[in-house]
């Protein structure tokens, strides 16, 4: 049976699950001064795949699912058009929190009317927003317009380019064109920003369970143990990612005599408030390893 269990809850349940494996007894023909045991890889990757396991069993929505969504919302969406239901969203909802989770599908509900469309299997994406909430007084909750978006993002029937291109849309949307600094015409938006979109992601399972687990510095013996990493460690591991790839084009560049490519994403923000991003900028960043939105990273993998 589905349980209301989210990412959002999971965390705090996280370490009752993960460290359920005790160290056996310390046999009495060792010397009491030596560790009971060392370290064990086998252990390691234990204790790291049942947290996989673990929050990937919290996930409101299965991946067999979201292509069933998409798949019944094909011709529904465009990129222009998810761009006006934002704008729409944004407009009626300015503080970025809307009253009821009603509220947002009225007016979901008129601007694909007014273009003579409706969405289809929207019991997904009630049970989708449903599980962002907290599970005790769901009704009368705040919704976030944001998360909100990137569950409704789950019915896009697009390509990933497109996909991205629609979140991205919605977040100009909704921070006025983020990092600023840019040309007529030129939308970016800041880190901050990608903070949220990826947030946004997690919590609506579009992104992979194991790139939320990290190793947890303060409990690495006798066994490693694991923990949920944050939105803001996730996304420093994807400019550090980035900064590496971006080295390699160099040498590859040098090496052929080409020019050389831009500098990556954010390698020069001054904080969590610096940077911006455009949208191929973020394109890159979904897609590497740390983040592997919609298991992207994984594509061309034998």
């Amino acid at each position: 049976m589905f349980s209301f269990v989210c990412f959002a809850q999971a965390q705090g349940i996280v370490e009752q699950q993960a460290n359920h494996l005790t160290p056996p007894s310390l046999p009495p023909s060792l010397p009491p001064s030596l560790p009971p045991f060392p370290p064990t890889t086998k252990q390691s990757k234990t204790r790291s795949k049942a947290l996989k396991v673990f929050l990937e069993d919290q996930r409101a929505i299965e991946p067999w699912e979201i292509d069933e969504f998409r798949m019944a919302n094909w011709g529904t969406w465009d990129r222009a058009l998810f761009r006006e239901v934002a704008a729409a969203v944004a407009a009626a909802f300015p503080e970025g929190k809307a009253p009821s989770y009603t509220g947002l599908i009225q007016v979901v509900a008129k601007v694909l009317g007014s273009h003579g469309k409706r969405l289809q299997m929207g019991h997904y994406l009630d049970r989708v927003v449903l599980c962002t909430q907290p599970e005790e007084g769901r009704e009368g909750k705040e919704v976030e317009v944001l998360v909100f978006l990137c569950a409704l993002s789950l019915s896009l029937n697009l390509d990933v380019e497109e996909r991205v291109a629609a979140l991205y849309d919605a977040m100009v949307v909704f921070t006025g064109g983020g990092g600023g600094g840019g040309g007529a015409g030129e939308e970016f938006i800041d880190r901050r920003a990608l903070e949220k979109l990826l947030g946004g992601l997690v919590a609506t399972a579009q992104v992979p369970a194991e790139v939320l687990v990290k190793p947890d510095k303060t409990k690495e013996y006798p066994f490693q143990s694991y923990e949920v990493a944050s939105i803001e460690e996730i996304v420093d591991k994807a400019i550090v990612e980035g900064k590496e790839r971006h080295e390699k084009r160099v040498k590859d560049a040098k090496k052929a005599g080409e020019e050389l490519p831009g500098p990556p994403p954010l390698a020069e923000e001054g904080g969590r408030e610096g940077g911006r991003l455009s949208l191929d900028e973020v394109v890159q960043m979904l897609e590497t390893k740390a983040i592997c939105a919609w298991g992207e990273c994984y594509q061309g993998r034998e």
